[in-house]
């Protein structure tokens, strides 16, 4: 409910292929059973690989390729979402992503959180609440990048899986 949309789940094309949850992806499980180490790659239509031509061609395929070649066995996984902002991204890795076990977790984001916010300036959000149980709080009129920030710092200072790019 928190996500509030997702792509067609279990779609298979030529092009295009998603998980049961509508990730461009393997199933969860198949990864849970992985043991190589995991990389999680979230955002948004970007990062899903819209307009993309194969499954290959998103930025998870290819850095699990360039890290492979490069003598790195890592397992890349796509969760993004096409329209996700970062909140609805930190829930999915909160919910899902983070039974995964990844040693790192790459967020890009940007045009989403523009959007969302230019457009829904009066909407409660998330990350007001989530800087104060985190960061020990953050004043109200703080911008949402602010918020961001406090996270990843708190993150990245007390938690082996959290890394932003």
């Amino acid at each position: 409910p928190f996500t509030m949309f997702h792509v067609q789940r279990n779609y298979r094309s030529a092009i295009v292929n998603t998980n049961h949850l509508g990730f461009r992806a393997r199933e969860l499980s198949d990864y849970e059973a992985d043991p190589r180490p995991k990389i999680i790659i979230t955002g948004g239509s970007a990062i899903f690989g819209s307009n993309l031509t194969s499954d290959d061609k998103t930025i998870s395929s290819q850095l699990e390729s360039y890290l492979r070649q490069h003598g790195r066995d890592f397992v890349c996984i796509n969760l993004a979402m096409g329209g996700y902002t970062s909140e609805q991204e930190m829930i999915n890795l909160a919910r899902l992503g983070l039974r995964l076990k990844p040693s790192i977790v790459i967020a890009i984001d940007g045009s989403n959180d523009v959007v969302h916010y230019l457009k829904y300036p009066d909407l409660p959000h998330l990350f007001p609440r989530l800087a104060a149980l985190f960061y020990g709080g953050i004043p109200p009129n703080s911008s949402p990048g602010t918020y961001i920030r406090a996270l990843v710092k708190h993150w990245g200072k007390y938690s082996s899986f959290f890394c932003l790019a």
